[in-house]
């Protein structure tokens, strides 16, 4: 008999986001390009920020929105607009991608402020680690 994989069971729940006593839902399992955009998204943020670099972050802050703008209208087709602000904008995505697994909590930091995940490595190296020996003259 086959194993039977209950989808269901893997999958992240919906996300509720409250905002001034407003409660917003989201599908917790999001379609592949949408998450792709979203984490390039707040890559691109991240560097705008760090690079002070205000019009790049306005384009970004601007894309982001447009990106998040279909699945708050999952649940809520009515909206025409994110109800909140580049401030909360940040706070969304992280959140967003730490629920789905893209970004992980830092252990040190602020669970709040996740931490990309770090990329896989290759194949690990199988060269000694221990000191090579002094040869004799």
């Amino acid at each position: 008999m086959p194993e039977i994989v209950d989808i269901d069971e893997l999958v992240p729940e919906d996300i509720e986001f409250k905002y001034r006593g407003e409660t917003y839902t989201i599908p917790g399992d999001l379609r592949t390009d949408q998450t792709l955009k979203l984490y390039a998204l707040l890559v691109r943020l991240a560097k705008a920020e760090a690079k002070g670099n205000a019009a790049e972050l306005g384009r970004t802050v601007g894309q982001a929105e447009a990106a998040l703008l279909p699945i708050f209208q999952v649940y809520r087709p009515e909206l025409k607009e994110l109800p909140f602000g580049a401030a909360a904008l940040a706070v969304v995505l992280r959140r967003v991608l730490t629920l789905i697994g893209l970004l992980e909590v830092a252990p040190a930091a602020d669970p709040q402020e996740p931490a990309p995940k770090p990329a896989p490595r290759g194949r690990p190296s199988t060269r000694k680690t221990t000191p090579r020996s002094r040869r004799k003259r």
